[in-house]
């Protein structure tokens, strides 16, 4: 589904379009909606889809604003607006209010008669010409986690303001947000992006994603969309880890739990350490519990050491493992056993590990264990 810019007048309006799964955008009307930016940044829009003259538009409540400037302030972005006839017309429009936020794409991960809870996924920014440029969020977020990171516990100036925005965000507090991101802007000096000129000044390593691609203009693909709330959530979360895993603290993170684990499997409890003159790498992975960066993310406690086939498993949420008393427990959800068995799909060899997972199958030090806390938070978004 999306949130998109169309033309109305002179400002232009946002609206909801397309379905996703069973879920239609009528099924969303009158219901208050919230905002994931990532796993656990959830802020209340303040707002609501109502039919308007046919138009299933976006309006605000008293004292909301619209989604586009408050993602674009989480995202350190320069400020957008909505009046496309009025954004630059050349190729470098991403600059102080000369681009808009054309189409944002959206899952649908929580609806009740009251309130929906929406997954921004990817937005489209764009210029007067509607030529656009993708940006993902798991991308844009992984930057501004890692300045967050890096600006926890010193006291210059540029840091502090970080540690505002870090907090504004966590609380979804709108008007906090915008005033930090202001002050930000106005500290860099940059009329363009100015989260990558953070990072050279705080000495932030991170991989940056591909050079960006303007396209004529924003592509009708995700407008419907077949997933189901759970393979919505499985994806997005899959999506999360795989940006985790980028960058120099990422790889970091692999090296340390692989060799916590004495790289065996958790699971299987075999050990595939690389083999010399044989193989490039080991046969295990390091995966991420948790991929977003309020829970220690490249700490080995937020790490599994898992075969290949285990971890592609565990990030497609066929393989669940929950904490016990002591220990953990390896299970698939009932609900992905009864899609395997329509699908003909062979569970046999995870059935076999089903149950307790044996101390041996761990780290030594109970130290470097899976936290308990975290496997609990994962399993909760996941499956509810």
């Amino acid at each position: 589904m999306r949130i998109a810019l169309r033309t109305s007048g002179g400002r232009g309006e946002y609206e909801l379009v397309g379905r996703q799964g069973a879920v239609d955008r009528g099924d969303l009307y009158d219901r208050r909606i919230r905002y994931e930016i990532t796993p656990d940044i959830v802020i209340d829009g303040r707002s609501a889809a109502h039919m308007v003259q046919g138009k299933p538009r976006i309006r605000l409540e008293q004292g909301g604003k619209h989604i586009y400037r408050v993602l674009a302030d989480v995202l350190l972005l320069p400020r957008p607006i909505r009046e496309l006839r009025r954004a630059a017309t050349g190729p470098d429009f991403i600059r102080d209010q000369k681009y808009a936020m054309k189409d944002i794409d959206i899952d649908v991960v929580g609806r009740t008669n009251a309130e929906i809870t929406l997954r921004l996924t990817r937005v489209w920014l764009s210029n007067s010409g509607g030529r656009a440029v993708a940006m993902d969020l798991p991308d844009r977020m992984a930057l501004v986690q890692s300045l967050w990171d890096k600006a926890r516990g010193r006291t210059d100036r540029l840091a502090l303001l970080l540690q505002e925005h870090e907090n504004a965000a966590t609380l979804g507090d709108m008007g906090r947000i915008q005033t930090a991101t202001d002050k930000i802007r106005r500290a860099m000096r940059v009329d363009g992006d100015c989260g990558p000129v953070i990072a050279t000044n705080l000495g932030v390593a991170f991989d940056p994603p591909p050079p960006q691609e303007i396209v004529p203009q924003v592509p009708e693909t995700g407008i419907e969309d077949d997933a189901e709330d759970m393979e919505a959530t499985v994806r997005a979360i899959s999506k999360w880890r795989r940006q985790a895993d980028r960058g120099p603290e990422g790889r970091r993170f692999s090296q340390q739990v692989k060799s916590a684990y004495d790289f065996t499997c958790a699971v299987m409890g075999t050990r595939l350490p690389r083999l010399p003159a044989v193989t490039g790498s080991s046969g295990t992975d390091s995966a991420h519990i948790l991929p977003w960066a309020r829970y220690d993310l490249n700490r080995v406690t937020n790490g599994l050491c898992l075969c290949k086939l285990c971890h592609w498993a565990f990030d497609n949420g066929i393989l669940r493992i929950t904490p016990r008393l002591g220990g953990y427990e390896v299970s698939t959800p009932d609900k992905v056993r009864v899609i395997a068995e329509r699908s003909g799909f062979d569970l046999d060899w995870l059935d076999q590990f089903q149950g307790p997972i044996p101390a041996d199958n761990l780290p030594p030090a109970k130290s470097d264990w899976p936290s308990a806390q975290y496997l609990i938070a994962l399993n909760q978004k996941l499956y509810g």
